[in-house]
């Protein structure tokens, strides 16, 4: 199971009309990134805002696919031996509405603080499926600097199957409309075992 959302498009998508040089520039390289063939080694990645990313040793890339929409992209490396543990990016190839980008905007100006139950509320949408506390149990939640980026850092178990995720929300052009996805999922089984090789992975992450 991958976390992509089942949904249709339901706010305009983030095309190349009426975008910003830089959003039209995030998009470009979603659409046309430097990646190596499926099934092979990968060491480094540079998608969207993440100008590069180690890898951690021994994984390989996955499925690229589009999930939904004209622009929704999504990339997955996982051990080559345990295709279940995910490193994922994801993005969704639309905007938010305007009150989930203007809170999403707003939890990442503020000091790096743990998020309370009605900021969580209002970022429902920004989270997706993990904003549903019927489908995603939230364990931990908050912004923190990455490496001279504000993120939001969202942890928890998927009440529906044996997943468990860790992931980082993305402002990708500073409006808070448009939210890039960098996520570890794996089953419960195996979470713990490569949480620290996927937390080293995005300690390492280096922005445009």
């Amino acid at each position: 199971m991958s976390d992509m959302p089942k949904e249709p498009p339901k706010q305009p998508e983030v095309g190349h009309e009426n975008t910003s040089p830089e959003v039209s520039k995030f998009l470009d390289e979603w659409i046309k990134p430097k990646q190596p063939a499926a099934g092979r080694p990968s060491d480094n990645v540079s998608i969207g805002q993440v100008h590069e990313m180690k890898i951690p040793s021994g994984w390989m890339e996955g499925q690229s696919v589009k999930p939904v929409g004209g622009s929704s992209l999504f990339r997955e490396f996982h051990p080559s031996e345990d295709p279940e543990v995910k490193l994922c990016f994801f993005y969704r190839g639309r905007r938010v509405s305007d009150q989930s980008a203007k809170a999403f905007h707003s939890a990442l100006e503020q000091p790096a603080h743990t998020l309370k139950a009605n900021e969580l509320e209002s970022l429902r949408e920004v989270l997706r499926e993990k904003g549903n506390p019927q489908q995603f149990n939230i364990t931990a939640a908050r912004t923190e600097d990455l490496n001279g980026k504000r993120v939001l850092v969202v942890e928890g178990k998927y009440l529906n199957t044996e997943l468990e995720s860790r992931a980082l929300f993305v402002d990708s052009d500073g409006s808070g409309s448009a939210v890039q996805e960098i996520y570890y999922q794996a089953p419960r089984a195996q979470y713990a075992q490569n949480l620290q090789a996927a937390i080293d992975a995005m300690k390492s992450i280096r922005w445009k």
